[in-house]
């Protein structure tokens, strides 16, 4: 398989899948006591059935996106360098996406032996790369960047692993020693928890809206 065809295989296997990339919006609760999605979680859910009936995943292209996806590979290089360990990198040219039920699933950058997943953040704005090399806690990181950390948290769960190393990357940055960035993350079982209610709630009116439409 070419490096095109993996990625379009990639691509066609997150169709109406709930990605650890978005699975923050899951997250969002409603104003009222009986409301369990608010608007942006239902609105995540409508999105996620209209990617089944039209067989498409509107394409996100951005600067900052661009960004990030030029610069992954070099983060992982680089991460090898620093902890001295092979990576089995799944970006770029072979992406994988590990399912977590039918439904649902995420895509890890890369993984580390048996126990551990690499997630790679290049900030295109180098004030987040300062901010992540300053973050001590995974605590932050849910504090700070709460997407980032369902995402990471979200892949812990689906490739059913312990520790993910969250790395940020800036290769503007003169110094090389302040180029990378490694923050622990431990699976959050409180959250994690949360995520599979709220995944299997989602799926319930995913399969109810198929249901109605006859899919």
């Amino acid at each position: 398989m070419t490096p095109l065809q993996a990625v379009e295989t990639w691509k066609a296997e997150r169709i109406g899948k709930f990605t650890a990339s978005d699975i923050h919006k899951l997250m969002q609760s409603g104003k009222k006591k009986d409301e369990y999605f608010g608007t942006g979680a239902l609105t995540y859910i409508y999105e996620t059935v209209a990617e089944v009936i039209t067989g498409e995943v509107p394409e996100v292209t951005a600067k900052a996106i661009e960004w990030g996806w030029a610069n992954e590979y070099d983060a992982i290089l680089e991460y090898e360098k620093r902890m001295n360990v092979p990576v089995n990198y799944y970006g770029s040219g072979q992406p994988k996406f590990v399912l977590y039920n039918e439904v649902a699933g995420g895509s890890p950058d890369g993984e580390v032996g048996l126990t551990t997943l690499v997630e790679v953040k290049c900030p295109y704005n180098s004030g987040n790369h300062i901010k992540f090399l300053n973050m001590e806690t995974q605590e932050q990181l849910k504090k700070d960047n709460f997407d980032y950390y369902c995402q990471t948290q979200m892949n812990l769960l689906c490739t059913n692993r312990e520790l993910a190393h969250f790395i940020s990357y800036d290769p503007r940055v003169i110094d090389h020693r302040l180029r990378l960035a490694i923050l622990d993350v431990k699976r959050d079982e409180e959250l994690i928890t949360e995520i599979k209610a709220r995944i299997s709630a989602a799926t319930l009116i995913v399969k109810s809206l198929l249901s109605k439409l006859a899919i």
